[in-house]
């Protein structure tokens, strides 16, 4: 009986690595990225760039607020991800916390010019605010950032923007002139 166990547990070990070693040849290695292999990229890396990082609205507001900060120690950084300027306190529920603001940004962050501390986050509001999905996620934001310690300013899209009034809605004084 015992050598009728080991046969059959030699044979199991024996299928079970054999079997292994056929899958991994089976599966396709990714390709060393060189131009010989390029019509594969394709295939391994869907990937495309986009147009452009912002929208005009964005670009537009983008523009304004670079006046607004000249000669500031404030910059200016597009697209910021959310997870990557606040933080989930130890929490039991981490991960779903975590989750929660993973895939979210904001539009504009303005930074201490030489520490990168996060000082004001910035939201353009167009009319895609409105809707149930983003009124809850706008919710979600204000909530989130407030509870962090960090300042938002909620802007509406307008095709054109008065300057000192986007310095006074930041508290940004406008720099001294010779």
């Amino acid at each position: 009986m015992d050598i009728l166990f080991l046969v059959i547990f030699i044979y199991i070990m024996y299928a079970l690595i054999y079997n292994t070693s056929k899958k991994s040849k089976l599966v396709k290695k990714t390709p060393l990225l060189n131009n010989d292999d390029e019509p594969d990229l394709i295939y391994f890396y869907p990937y495309k760039k986009v147009d452009n990082l912002l929208t005009n609205a964005e670009l537009n507001f983008f523009k304004v607020l670079s006046l607004a900060i000249l000669e500031t120690d404030y910059y200016i950084c597009p697209m910021v991800r959310l997870a990557d300027i606040i933080q989930v306190d130890a929490s039991n529920n981490y991960i779903s916390h975590f989750n929660r603001l993973r895939a979210k940004h904001i539009d504009f962050l303005l930074c201490d010019k030489y520490t990168f501390k996060p000082l004001i986050a910035i939201e353009l509001d167009d009319v895609s605010h409105t809707k149930g999905n983003r009124i809850e996620r706008d919710d979600f934001l204000n909530a989130a950032l407030k509870s962090a310690g960090l300042k938002l300013v909620r802007l509406s899209v307008f095709y054109t923007y008065n300057l000192s009034e986007i310095r006074e809605l930041l508290d940004i004084k406008a720099p001294e002139l010779y």
